[in-house]
């Protein structure tokens, strides 16, 4: 199976609006790791926000990469980037619940493509 390159947001989902880690945060990124997942953290206010908080929390080693989330991508198959999944931090309970319903529905799952 391919490797599921995973972006998490920094703000307000891993590190919550007190800048404390969210509940179930660390529980999601274990649940990420292994052969099926790359897991990489983003943010909009560039690369060194996004590894602070981690280096903050000694959570860095959970993270296969870390990058500013994009604007815009240009692709040779732009239609590839209209397939993303986008998931709501805030729809759920925790971290570790969304990250259980992706990885069977999206990554390892009857619904993975």
């Amino acid at each position: 199976m391919k490797k599921v390159n995973v972006f998490v947001d920094v703000e307000q989902k891993l590190l919550g609006a007190a800048k404390r880690l969210r509940l179930g945060s660390v529980e999601a990124l274990v649940r990420l790791r292994g052969r099926d997942c790359h897991r990489f953290l983003g943010s909009s206010d560039g690369v060194d926000y996004a590894q602070a908080g981690t280096k903050k929390f000694q959570i860095i080693e959970r993270f296969d990469g870390f990058a500013s989330e994009p604007a815009m991508r240009i692709d040779s198959l732009p239609g590839t980037v209209l397939r993303l999944f986008g998931f709501d931090a805030w729809q759920q309970e925790s971290l570790t619940v969304l990250v259980g319903e992706v990885r069977s529905n999206h990554i390892i799952g009857e619904g993975a493509r």
